[in-house]
């Protein structure tokens, strides 16, 4: 779940992706945590990990001015959406947190190749 979590939240569709692109052509995150060395992008792994569990347990996590417990709402039914092969439509209260929560663990992300980079 990490690797695929963090691709997408790098924006690119999947490793091979990420290792083969022409310079230029991803996202600035994506190119700078693709020069990190292997340790280091366990590092930022191990960030998303925190963040995403951070969520998950409802601790206080800045939530674009709402709290975690509705960002734990937005993975809880995704998955369950997911799990269940419910994948219709969403609401707009859905798309709405489902934005937010992606732009929240982007932010962590970002700021751990940030960290690794500094």
């Amino acid at each position: 779940m990490s690797t695929s979590l963090l691709l997408a939240l790098l924006e690119v569709s999947d490793q091979t992706v990420l290792q083969t692109a022409a310079p230029g052509t991803l996202s600035h995150h994506a190119e700078r945590y693709r020069r990190l060395t292997p340790n280091k992008q366990r590092r930022v792994r191990e960030a998303l990990y925190d963040a995403f569990y951070a969520v998950l347990e409802g601790q206080r996590v800045d939530y674009g001015g709402g709290n975690a417990s509705e960002a734990s709402m937005a993975i809880g039914g995704g998955l369950a959406r997911y799990i269940s092969g419910n994948l219709s439509s969403m609401t707009q209260a859905q798309m709405d947190h489902r934005t937010t929560l992606k732009t929240v663990l982007q932010t962590w992300v970002h700021q751990a190749i940030d960290d690794m980079l500094d």
